[in-house]
């Protein structure tokens, strides 16, 4: 019987090459290539429990968090020096996320001052912490606002952690009691680059010479895999595409069912104004054993306007995340599908000579 299986994954691919080396996928509080710090604050408020059964057995569940920012000075408790507020929607935003962050247009706004950016995100990594403490996290953001800073976030970090940590199972005797421990943490902001220095590639992934960047999207969606009985084969791909990680999704990637006439499959599309390219793979490497290759692809056929597709001549695929199949030792049957969560930052090159708009 045929299955379809979407979790997360271990090994490595390029487009349409299997590797045979597996590797388990290591997990890292930093994210992938292509972003940077843009601020770091202080954290200083309460994560928040329910007192609920599970499986018969009372637990604490956490539901929210709520906290004062501070800038990263430690010393800075006041709420004269508050920068923002850390709290969490509601109900889950349209990527996911609860957990959100504020800025303030200036220091000691008041709670009820409307905000001049806000960043809500969902987990990618939870990592224990060594001192009794709650995890450390990586978040990716999925929703954004306002033209602050927090308006250019692509992950969020939250590391330096004290306190936080639910009570104990025993404690818990009242179904639906909230329990508000104090913590503080470290946030640090990240943004997602909007330039290619060539010193972040290999020579052998860099675009010919007298070629330019024309722009970038941020790609998140599956590496979709199919099991032929012995080995695991990349089957197609599909992502959204945006300018970044909780930014409006303006285009999709996906194969063609066929190669086209000069072999190209892997396809990008923009919605409005319509445009695509179509590409084949020319060279890959490996840069991060848990996440599929970086690569160069030439394009093979376009359409559209100049100055969205109808001009590429070459594509990089960078900062790749995730998107790895299966290992040979995981349990499939011959036809079973497996779609691996991955997210990449794709680089579109046109002639130099093309007017720069």
């Amino acid at each position: 019987m045929m299955r379809t299986i979407l979790i997360t994954c271990m090994a490595a691919s390029v487009f349409g090459i299997f590797m045979t080396f597996h590797i388990a996928a290591a997990q890292s509080l930093d994210p992938p290539a292509g972003n940077y710090v843009i601020r770091r604050v202080h954290g200083k408020g309460s994560q928040i429990y329910r007192c609920t059964t599970s499986n018969g057995e009372p637990t604490w569940a956490s539901i929210a968090a709520k906290a004062d920012l501070f800038p990263i000075t430690f010393s800075a408790t006041s709420l004269a020096e508050r920068v923002g507020l850390h709290y969490f929607l509601p109900h889950p935003d349209s990527g996911g996320g609860k957990a959100t962050w504020s800025s303030t247009s200036a220091p000691g706004a008041n709670a009820s001052t409307a905000p001049d950016s806000t960043v809500t995100g969902k987990v990618l990594v939870s990592i224990p912490s060594n001192n009794n403490s709650i995890n450390s996290l990586l978040l990716e953001a999925t929703g954004l606002t306002g033209f602050g800073n927090l308006s250019r976030v692509s992950y969020i970090q939250r590391i330096f952690n004290k306190g936080g940590v639910a009570p104990s199972a025993k404690e818990c005797t009242k179904d639906g009691e909230l329990a508000k421990i104090p913590y503080q943490s470290v946030y640090v902001f990240w943004a997602q680059l909007t330039s290619l220095s060539t010193r972040q590639l290999s020579p052998s992934l860099s675009s010919p010479a007298g070629t330019r960047p024309l722009f970038s999207f941020f790609g998140e969606g599956h590496q979709n895999y199919i099991y032929n009985g012995s080995t695991w084969y990349l089957k197609d791909a599909t992502a959204t595409l945006s300018s970044g990680p909780g930014q409006e999704v303006i285009g999709r990637h996906f194969f063609l069912s066929e190669s086209d006439p000069k072999g190209g499959r892997p396809t990008w599309e923009t919605f409005y104004p319509e445009s695509t390219v179509t590409a084949k793979v020319v060279r890959s490497r490996v840069v991060d054993i848990s996440s599929i290759s970086w690569a160069l692809l030439q394009a093979t056929s376009s359409t559209g306007e100049s100055h969205i597709f109808g001009s590429v001549l070459w594509v990089q695929r960078t900062s790749t995340r995730g998107g790895l199949p299966p290992s040979s030792s995981y349990p499939a049957n011959t036809g079973d599908t497996f779609g691996s969560p991955y997210s990449s930052i794709y680089w579109f090159y046109v002639d130099d000579r093309n007017q720069k708009v």
